[in-house]
């Protein structure tokens, strides 16, 4: 058990790196990740996190020293901390803006991370950024509390307090190297023997868009060749330019190489996806970040 009066004159002189550090951790899949947004060695994190449960008198982590797990207390710890430090941050961000006229040294962006790729190509790499890897809705999240400047989202939210603009929309295709085509591709794509032979290549265990298309052929899921499973599209886009295979990816995913061939699904197949730049209101007047996003063009 611990000491009250420790707890409680520790809590009153709380350094706040510790619990940034803390929460870093806890966010992060490692604390190579952490101490890396940190700007930490990873020893040195470590240090931190130890010192923090020392201070605290709780074992908040459990597990090996580069990967660690969040103990019953380093979860009760997360939630009664993440949002007041998220809220801290975005009420300094705030006050510099309106009050100093200074902004954050460096915009914090999140999207998917197979956007990446495409949207760097665009970004106005003299203003510093750091890209955030996130689902939507975890990255709405994150605006909402004030972690993120700026996201890419498929879901188009309706608070005051951010601006939205539609960027591009997604559909989904088929994928395969033009070494597995002997006909026409149409032709081919709806073939089940081609289908249940040629190698195929999966996001994630359950791949999503694949079950309406096979059912239309009259396949299931358990009659495709799955020779690889992988959850990064941009991976898959490049085993298929390599030769090893044939996948369904959203459209948004770039195929650099003339040896693929595609076809498109209807949208009684696969729902055409909206995409949206959000960022919050503050922005709207900032040169800087307006510079950041000027190549992001709507389309």
């Amino acid at each position: 058990m611990v000491d009250e009066k420790r707890q409680l004159e520790t809590i009153a002189d709380f350094p706040l790196q510790l619990l940034k550090a803390f929460v870093l951790a806890a966010q992060e899949p490692s604390l190579e990740l952490a101490a890396e947004r940190l700007g930490v060695t990873q020893p040195a994190l470590s240090m931190q996190l130890q010192k923090l449960e020392e201070r605290m008198g709780l074992v908040l982590f459990q597990g090996k020293s580069r990967k660690k797990s969040l103990t019953g207390d380093g979860h009760k710890l997360l939630d009664a901390v993440q949002g007041h430090l998220a809220q801290l941050d975005l009420s300094l961000r705030d006050f510099f803006h309106d009050v100093v006229g200074g902004e954050p040294s460096r915009f914090r962006f999140g999207m998917r991370r197979e956007l990446f790729e495409p949207v760097c190509q665009k970004l106005d790499f003299s203003q510093p950024v750091e890209l955030v890897d996130g689902g939507s809705q975890e990255l709405m999240d994150h605006l909402e509390k004030g972690i993120l400047d700026a996201a890419i989202v498929s879901l188009k939210p309706q608070q005051p307090t951010l601006v939205v603009r539609k960027l591009f929309v997604s559909g989904v295709h088929i994928a395969v190297h033009t070494k597995f085509l002997s006909r026409a591709r149409d032709q081919t794509f709806w073939d089940p023997e081609f289908i249940k032979r040629t190698p195929f290549l999966a996001y994630k265990s359950d791949p999503p868009f694949v079950a309406p298309w096979l059912k239309k052929i009259g396949l299931s899921p358990q009659d495709l060749r799955t020779v690889c499973i992988c959850d990064d599209w941009n991976a898959l886009a490049r085993l298929v330019e390599s030769g090893a295979g044939f996948s369904v990816l959203p459209s948004n995913i770039g195929l650099r190489l003339d040896n693929v061939a595609t076809m498109a699904f209807s949208q009684d197949l696969a729902q055409i996806t909206p995409f949206y730049l959000v960022y919050r209101s503050a922005l709207k007047d900032s040169s800087r970040f307006q510079n950041l996003i000027k190549g992001l063009k709507s389309g």
